[in-house]
């Protein structure tokens, strides 16, 4: 039972050993409305908790490397690039961004927290827009001896560009240990502009396609239309046409010469008796225009005693019907 009791606070002597042990370290984001941490130096043990408290109005937290590490060999390191840029195959920290409008008066702010897992030197600046450069806006949590923080603002001041985790090195670099020129900062929010070479042939190889559908749907619509052309010139008549010229009737110009007409025909107010028919064929001008009725002067038919006379004269034509000829 002693013994057991003895255990139970060694047990509890231990974890309170640890709880002290293990501190938590607070730096300010953006404070005040400034670009920079506060502190821009913290030492902190193994183990230890960091916490960044973010302030208005948009700030980040990176992991970056000193200008003057030996990572970068003889030129010096842009302290505004991700740490695995500058370290490929590793990996290190990015808070995103916090947008932050106003400040809580309970004191509740948005954090990001990271544990000390080692003693090596953790630089890091904000990626938030003109923050690293040109305001220098860079901390570090235990540099190593012979490292400063005002070597590092005064590099990130001056340096050339400023990179978000994800972007890549500026079209002008090669390598970490080979510093880009470029005078002009990437935006912050755009990505790579790069294409990689599967996806330039996979637009080739789509145009082409497309190319090859187009040129086989024009031939086979042509081939089709060749096929359903008519092969006689009275074929390509429409539909419309042919109706038309089946429903059109031929109009007949003949005309039957009309039957002379006697005098008595003309003058007499009574209705003649039927005639008899008669198989005389006789031939007109057509069309004729008949004249009046002028009893020729001597003519015999004419004389006192004689019988009943019809004369009918017509232009182009005469006739003569004898006596007793009803």
């Amino acid at each position: 039972m002693t013994h057991s009791c003895h255990l139970f606070l060694l047990l509890l002597l231990q974890a309170a050993m640890l709880v002290n042990a293990a501190q938590i370290h607070t730096i300010r984001v953006g404070f005040a409305g400034g670009h920079v941490f506060d502190p821009t130096t913290t030492t902190a043990d193994v183990g230890d908790l960091v916490v960044f408290e973010f302030f208005p109005t948009n700030h980040s937290v990176v992991r970056g490397e000193y200008t003057e590490s030996e990572a970068c060999g003889s030129s010096q390191c842009n302290p505004c690039v991700p740490y695995e840029l500058i370290h490929p195959g590793q990996t290190g920290f990015h808070s995103e961004n916090f947008l932050t409008q106003t400040v809580s008066t309970n004191g509740d702010v948005p954090t990001f927290n990271i544990t000390i897992g080692d003693n090596f030197p953790i630089w890091f600046y904000c990626t938030a827009l003109d923050s690293c450069h040109p305001n220098g806006m860079v901390g570090v949590i235990n540099p190593a001896e012979g490292q400063s923080i005002d070597t590092q603002k005064s590099a990130a001041i001056n340096a050339d560009y400023q990179l978000v985790p994800g972007q890549s090195w500026p079209a002008e670099g090669s390598s970490p240990s080979s510093q880009p020129n470029s005078t002009s900062p990437p935006s912050k929010n755009s990505k790579s502009q790069k294409v990689s070479g599967g996806a330039i042939a996979g637009i080739v190889i789509g145009i082409l396609l497309a190319t090859v559908l187009t040129a086989a749907l024009v031939f086979f619509v042509r081939r089709t239309r060749q096929r359903n052309a008519p092969k006689n010139p009275e074929d390509s008549l429409s539909l419309t046409e042919r109706d038309a010229e089946e429903q059109t009737v031929p109009v007949s110009m003949e005309f039957e010469p009309a039957t002379p007409r006697t005098q008595n025909d003309l003058v007499s107010p009574i209705s003649p008796p039927p005639q008899r028919k008669k198989s005389i064929l006789h031939f007109y001008k057509y069309p004729f225009a008949e004249k009046p009725l002028v009893a020729p002067k001597g003519h015999p038919a004419l004389r006192s005693g004689g019988g009943r006379n019809t004369t009918s004269e017509f232009e182009g034509e005469e006739e003569y019907i004898g006596r007793g000829s009803r």
